[in-house]
């Protein structure tokens, strides 16, 4: 889980998917957004067709009423913008925020459509996971939600879903990390390294795609001597080491 979300965070919420790629060749796991995801009072919103299609969903978009439905199997799904009500199979069902349009994309509740088709998120570490009182929940509940839930995720600032807010939230205000000149540093199999430009500023990401501590290449650790910004692991000066799928963000 932490592998994923670090390559898709940092790949698209920081970078150039596609020139990326060129650099770090995709595996049939990846999803890549042509729209980085956003938090939107605290419910993340991610491209509708992208985590649609990774379901083996399709969806289908009318432009006049900007509604979406998404269909699997006998299961239907629609969503329209600014509309806090959505429909499974005709019930309706209350969203906590509505689907909106940015950059020309739809995003929608990534938690709302997950869960639509079945991909739950365990809520928190009460008896059923949160989800019901009862003896005995219909819903299946993974054997360590004690302690992989969202409430857990959501109080512990080291959490993967605390990181990625992060990276969001940081992406949303620095116009470097959007719309700057992306420059290849270092890439293998195991390391990706690479900065983003946009006229006096520039920052440096580091990407450690494998289990075991990595080197960085001497052409690479120059731009890393202070602590990152951002990291994935703990905060510190890096030393020319990166630890096991760790990424890191700083200012040079």
């Amino acid at each position: 889980m932490v592998f994923w979300v670090q390559f898709i965070t940092f790949s698209d919420v920081f970078g150039d998917a596609a020139k990326f790629d060129a650099y770090y060749p995709p595996t049939p796991l990846e999803i890549k957004f042509d729209q980085p995801p956003i938090i939107d009072n605290g419910r993340t919103l991610v491209p509708i067709r992208a985590i649609v299609e990774a379901m083996g969903a399709t969806v289908d978009w009318v432009a006049a009423s900007q509604t979406a439905t998404i269909v699997k199997g006998a299961q239907t799904v629609k969503m329209q913008i600014s509309n806090v009500t959505m429909t499974n199979n005709g019930v309706p069902i209350q969203l906590d925020v509505p689907p909106k349009i940015v950059g020309g994309r739809t995003l929608i509740p990534a938690r709302a459509i997950a869960e639509a088709f079945g991909a739950k998120v365990e809520w928190n570490a009460d008896e059923n996971a949160g989800f019901s009182a009862a003896a005995k929940c219909w819903l299946g509940i993974n054997a360590n939600y004690r302690y992989i839930n969202y409430a857990s995720q959501n109080n512990d600032p080291a959490s993967v879903l605390n990181f990625y807010k992060t990276l969001i939230a940081f992406r949303q205000k620095n116009e470097c990390l959007k719309s700057g000149e992306f420059i290849p540093i270092f890439a293998n199999q195991r390391l990706m390294v690479y900065q983003r430009r946009l006229e006096q500023e520039t920052y440096s990401i580091a990407l450690n795609f494998s289990s075991r501590k990595v080197k960085l290449p001497e052409k690479a650790a120059v731009f890393f001597h202070e602590a990152p910004l951002i990291t994935s692991a703990s905060l510190r000066v890096l030393n020319g080491i990166l630890f096991p799928w760790e990424g890191v963000l700083c200012k040079s």
